[in-house]
């Protein structure tokens, strides 16, 4: 007869508590979780389950069922903190580079350095990035990004960073958004409290901007606002002074759009061209064929105008012998005027997209291995998983200043935070994903 299912009262429990501000976040550390929970447990336990027969067949070594290398944890798009107190420290390009080279040498791979792959794709654009060490065998790479082969789209620190914009776009959207009823332009525009001298322009613009809360607004009145946003938006205040005020004014006017769109677009080519080089160092001529080139092909010189200002700017990521060498190319294009220095510039772009890593690139490496076509790891600088906080002189002094009864998991998440510690989590992340490439490939 089973026997009588007794309860008895807990003599003593655990306290429970919310967990301390000293111990490691698992997000930022997935090593640190506790067994079973390990992710690392968690993958070698279910590639065991999964592939046990074929485990007593060969010895494959450790296998790993997943990429440890996607692009979530890249950490980019990177975006530059306003301010750097506090925040952690990057492990080197070069550091990363020779800890993954020892890696790739010991699981066995044979690598060559610094290569360019290309593919060529019908409907979509073509891929070309550097891979920093690749194996043709087994078409394993890994791509350390750093500042040093990422295009700008994939570091957003510094916007957009050729300036203010005049465009005809811009000022679409300003009549756009004041035809909605929802500027904020007219209370700056207008003074409530001096209203009976307001012009007859100010008073009609007024009960166009009350009449746009309710209803359409007739696009022929964009033209009273254009005139109403050159007089006001352009003052000199917000440093947005055209350069051709004359001539905007004038298409304003005679209520050309073709005419508008024509000298915004000068203006915005001018502007750039002075903020490449003053006005005191420019031959008047050649400042007026470098502006007038505009009117021959307008989306090639206002692109080829901003990589140059992103190149002076050093916003544009080269190596210093490098960025000399485009420093003296570009400062030959304006020494005289080049009738083809837009293609020129445009050529220059290219190469710099080439031997970059753009955002979209960095996305593609995981549809890459999906289709086991290359595995390339993509080893970023802003990966948090090898971030660190303490230099392992700093860790040691600490560790030898803290009291005996100090709480274990503020020295575990002290040891975690060390720069040893982050290597060591890059060394094991690089030879896991190695040997989930090789088995990706069956190799």
């Amino acid at each position: 007869m089973p026997s009588l299912l007794q309860v008895k009262p807990a003599t003593r429990y655990q306290k429970p508590r919310y967990p301390s501000h000293a111990e490691p976040n698992p997000l930022d550390h997935p090593q640190a979780l506790p067994y079973p929970f390990s992710q690392r447990l968690l993958d070698w336990a279910l590639a065991a389950g999964l592939l046990g027969i074929g485990a007593c067949q060969f010895d494959r070594g450790p296998v790993v069922i997943s990429n440890t290398f996607t692009f979530d944890k890249t950490g980019l798009p990177y975006h530059s903190p306003t301010f750097g107190t506090g925040q952690p420290d990057h492990l080197e390009a070069k550091e990363m580079r020779e800890v993954a080279l020892r890696i790739c040498r010991e699981e066995g791979l044979t690598v060559r350095e610094d290569i360019l792959w290309e593919k060529k794709r019908d409907y979509w654009g073509d891929l070309d990035f550097p891979i920093s060490l690749y194996d043709d065998k087994h078409r394993i790479g890994i791509s350390i990004l750093s500042y040093d082969n990422l295009h700008h789209s994939a570091i957003e620190g510094f916007g957009r960073y050729w300036g203010l914009d005049n465009t005809y776009e811009i000022w679409e959207s300003a009549w756009s958004t004041f035809s909605r009823g929802s500027s904020e332009d007219i209370r700056y525009w207008l003074n409530i409290e001096q209203r009976a001298t307001w012009t007859a322009d100010e008073k009609h613009l007024y009960d166009l901007f009350l009449k746009a809360a309710f209803t359409d607004i007739p696009d022929s009145e964009k033209w009273l606002f254009y005139k109403m946003y050159l007089r006001y938006r352009h003052d000199g205040i917000n440093q947005q002074v055209l350069l051709n005020e004359r001539a905007v004014a004038r298409a304003i006017q005679n209520k050309s759009e073709v005419a508008l769109k024509l000298e915004l677009g000068r203006n915005d080519a001018r502007r750039k061209l002075l903020e490449i080089r003053p006005e005191k160092n420019w031959d008047a001529k050649v400042l007026q064929q470098y502006t007038d080139s505009y009117l021959e092909s307008e989306s090639k010189v206002l692109r080829s105008l901003d990589f140059i200002i992103a190149l002076l700017n050093g916003y544009v990521y080269y190596s210093k012998p490098e960025q000399e060498q485009l420093r003296l190319a570009v400062d030959l294009f304006f020494h005289s005027y080049r009738p083809q220095w837009q293609e020129e510039v445009i050529g220059l772009v290219a190469d710099y997209d080439r031997t970059r890593f753009d955002i979209d690139e960095v996305q593609q490496l995981d549809e890459l291995a999906n289709d086991k076509e290359i595995f390339v790891a993509p080893v970023s600088f802003n990966d948090k998983r090898f971030l660190y906080r303490h230099t392992d002189k700093d860790v040691e002094e600490a560790l030898q200043s803290l009291p005996q009864d100090v709480d274990s998991t503020y020295i575990a998440k002290l040891k975690s935070e060390s720069k040893s510690a982050a290597i060591q989590r890059l060394e094991e992340n690089l030879r896991m994903y190695i040997r989930w490439s090789k088995y990706q490939g069956q190799y």
